[in-house]
C-alpha cells in the first residue's frame, strides 16, 4: 500500500517539472499558506446506535499555517481536534505539531505538492463511571495537488498516517490511508 502512495506522489512530481519551471507569487518566498479542514458526522440506525438508540455524533477540525522559507518549501504546524459522543460517552483526540511540505509550481492553477507532519497528542475517553486518557504520536505522508484561483484553493490530498497510542504502558499501533479535500489560503505580496 505505502508503494502505491510513493509512485502516485512521484508521478505527480513528474508531472509538475514537465509543466514548466516558471514560478508563481503563491510559493515564493516569504508567502504564507493558510489551510484546514473541518467535518460533522451524524451516525444512526443498528451499526451505529447504542443500547438505549444513542447514535455517534462527531466533528473535527484541522488547521495548518505554513511559511514558504525558499520557493516551493513550506515550513510550517498543524493542530488536529475531534471529538465523537454517544450518548453519555464521548471521546476526544487533540494534537499539535511540525510539518513540511514542497509545491511544485509550475506557474499555473494546479499545484502538485508532497510532504509530511509529526503530531504529539492525547486521546481521552470518557462515559458511564469511567475515564480514560492516552498520549500518542502521528507521522503523516502523503501529497497532493492543490488547485488555486488568485488568493483560495482547494487541496484534494491523499496521506498515509502511521499511530501509536501508549495504553497502559504498552505501544499500541495503527495505519490509515486516507483521502480529503480541504481549503487554502495563500498570502503573497
Amino acid at each position: 500500500m505505502l508503494t502505491r502512495v510513493v509512485r502516485a506522489v512521484a508521478l505527480l512530481a513528474f508531472v509538475a517539472v514537465a509543466a514548466g519551471a516558471q514560478r508563481s507569487a503563491a510559493t515564493s518566498k516569504g508567502a504564507w499558506l493558510i489551510s484546514g479542514g473541518a467535518s460533522f458526522a451524524q451516525q444512526s440506525g443498528d451499526l451505529y446506535e447504542n443500547g438505549a438508540g444513542d447514535g455517534v455524533t462527531t466533528i473535527s477540525l484541522l488547521p495548518n499555517v505554513g511559511y514558504f522559507v525558499m520557493p516551493g518549501l513550506l515550513i510550517g504546524g498543524s493542530v488536529t481536534y475531534s471529538k465523537s459522543s454517544q450518548g453519555d460517552d464521548s471521546q476526544s483526540q487533540t494534537g499539535f505539531g511540525p510539518m513540511v511540505s514542497y509545491y511544485f509550481d509550475g506557474g499555473g492553477s494546479m499545484l502538485p505538492y508532497v510532504g509530511g507532519r509529526y503530531e504529539i497528542g492525547k486521546l481521552k475517553s470518557e462515559g458511564n463511571g469511567f475515564s480514560s486518557e492516552q498520549d500518542g504520536t502521528r507521522m503523516v505522508l502523503g501529497g497532493g495537488i492543490l488547485l488555486r484561483r488568485g488568493h483560495l484553493g482547494i487541496a484534494i490530498e491523499l496521506g498515509y498516517i502511521m499511530e501509536t497510542l501508549d495504553v497502559g504502558g504498552t505501544d499500541v499501533d495503527g495505519n490509515t490511508l486516507a483521502i480529503g479535500v480541504g481549503l487554502v489560503g495563500l498570502l503573497h505580496r
